[in-house]
């Protein structure tokens, strides 16, 4: 009986290396990582940047990903404000670089609006086989002096930034100083052209 046994053991473990070895190995998707940098020799890491400043960034699934320009989206946490970033084949191993500026002001091409103390979440899948990496980032001001900064949005919830408008169109407002509270305020608007 103890005979048989180990010949079982024997059949079912060759059996078992022979499919090892026949079977075609599964394909691991390759994990896309990002790192941000304040610099762009990417020689400083960081993930906090001030109002204004470059955020370059870096993105690779070690080295299998090569050729043509990718795309990665940026959202803005707290409004939810998004930008698309083009990065580019640079270097081997593979990896793609782009970058895009954060700001107070409205968004832009590579331009994001970002209020101090928000974060933003970076996204990127480079082959599209479900490996997405994110990344968070966070906009610090610091101390802003009483500057008075003015939004314009088309939509009533002020979700999308606009500067330009049609006959007719309503223009939405939001304006900050980050000190001044309560209250009714105006505001001035002059057409520059005609003078009214």
């Amino acid at each position: 009986m103890l005979n048989r046994s180990r010949l079982l053991m024997v059949v079912f473990f060759c059996l078992a290396l022979l499919a090892s070895l026949t079977l075609p190995a599964l394909a691991q998707p390759y994990q896309d990582y990002i790192y941000t940098y304040s610099d762009a020799g990417h020689t400083q890491p960081e993930t906090t940047f001030g109002n204004g400043e470059t955020v370059y960034v870096m993105v690779t699934d070690n080295t299998t990903t090569t050729g043509t320009t990718k795309t990665i989206n940026v959202t803005n946490n707290q409004e939810g404000n998004l930008i698309a970033v083009s990065v580019t084949d640079v270097a081997t191993p593979r990896e793609y670089e782009g970058n895009f500026i954060i700001t107070s002001g409205a968004d832009g091409v590579e331009t994001l609006h970002m209020e101090s103390g928000q974060t933003a979440t970076i996204s990127a899948n480079l082959q599209g086989e479900g490996s997405e990496a994110t990344k968070q980032i966070t906009a610090d001001y610091g101390i802003i002096p009483l500057l008075d900064i003015i939004w314009t949005y088309s939509d009533p919830d002020r979700t999308v930034e606009a500067t330009e408008f049609g006959d007719g169109d309503s223009v939405y407002l939001k304006v900050s100083d980050s000190e001044t509270r309560g209250g009714i305020k105006t505001i001035t608007v002059e057409n520059d052209d005609i003078g009214n």
